[in-house]
């Protein structure tokens, strides 16, 4: 009796059950864009604050195996997007409003320091795409725009990072800010009913 040989599923023939999840091609790092794709969803309110992740139901969505999925769930969990669960898993993490605001205490912290390292190394260019964003930052605002308002946000206080002249502050700074993310829609939100 002759073997058969396994027929071997390209990353991108089929799409997956649940459209809701990219499927990940192969030129990609996997961790990485799982990591994006479940923290988008976290933010966007998507995956609401505790509900279960379950790593074989997103490898099958995803078309990936197991191992990157446990890493972008292990990274997440460490950034405090969700709680491990002894024996179950993860789930979607429950921060309280003082837990964010302990997160942005230390934000605002390391954001001055990036500022302060920032000046000395601003160019006319670098200049002229902070004032992009915050013109755009303006029309987003007026426009009771609070998503866009908060990802140029977002944009300005990365500038500043990247200026900064220093990698392990900027990745900080990102990873923080991502963390606060839906505090400051809530915050920006607040803003424009209350001059609405």
């Amino acid at each position: 009796m002759r073997a058969r040989t396994p027929v071997r599923q390209k990353a991108d023939a089929e799409p997956s059950a649940d459209n809701r999840w990219p499927v990940i091609g192969s030129n990609q790092t996997l961790a990485q864009r799982v990591y994006e794709a479940m923290r988008d969803r976290i933010l966007a309110n998507e995956l609401t604050p505790l509900a279960y992740v379950r790593e074989e139901e997103l490898a099958s969505a995803m078309m990936v195996s197991r191992t990157p999925i446990r890493e972008a769930l292990n990274r997440l969990a460490t950034e405090g997007f969700l709680e491990r669960l002894p024996h179950r898993g993860f789930r979607v993490a429950q921060r309280s409003i003082e837990e964010l605001a302990h997160v942005y205490t230390v934000l605002q912290g390391l954001e001055l320091l990036a500022c302060e390292l920032a000046f000395p190394n601003i160019t006319p260019t670098d200049l002229s795409r902070l004032e992009e964003a915050n013109a755009g930052f303006a029309a987003a605002i007026g426009a009771n725009d609070v998503a866009t308002a908060v990802d140029l946000n977002d944009r300005f206080h990365h500038l500043f990072a990247e200026l900064s002249g220093n990698p392990v502050l900027s990745r900080l700074l990102d990873d923080l800010r991502q963390q606060v993310h839906r505090l400051e829609v809530l915050d920006f939100s607040a803003v424009l009913l209350e001059s609405g």
